[in-house]
């Protein structure tokens, strides 16, 4: 009488639910990288000058950072689920050691932002994963 849906198929709400989160992460961080680029002394402490060492890393971080927004973005709008998990949990790890870096410079936003990207990218990867990772192990 009632059709089952599998919310963690490419069509199901809560799957869309997820994939609009994790873009707006991917392309904030993009976007954030773009602004970087832009304006090195985005990524320092305030009060600190801008050296031709921010300016490097801030290229070095949008280097990673832009490609990975891209790859996550383009699997989502694509309703690749597998490599969307496999992209989520990069994108979690990348994340989180941005999380560490801010941490280590004491800068809340560089802190608070990556950390919330990152639980997300790994809350989803492991809801999208859940349900195979049962069938793979029994």
């Amino acid at each position: 009488m009632y059709e089952r849906i599998d919310h963690r198929s490419p069509g199901g709400a809560f799957w869309w639910t997820i994939a609009v989160a994790n873009a707006a992460a991917a392309l904030g961080s993009g976007g954030f990288a773009v602004a970087a680029v832009v304006n090195p002394g985005l990524l320092l402490p305030e009060g600190n000058e801008v050296t031709p060492a921010a300016e490097f890393y801030a290229k070095m971080f949008a280097a990673r950072s832009l490609p990975l927004s891209a790859a996550v973005t383009a699997l989502i709008l694509l309703r690749s689920t597998d490599r969307l998990s496999a992209f989520l949990i990069v994108a979690g790890v990348v994340q989180a050691a941005d999380a560490l870096i801010g941490a280590s410079f004491r800068n809340r936003g560089q802190t608070l932002a990556p950390a919330a990207a990152a639980a997300l990218h790994f809350a989803s990867a492991r809801w999208l994963l859940r349900g195979r990772l049962r069938s793979w192990y029994g």
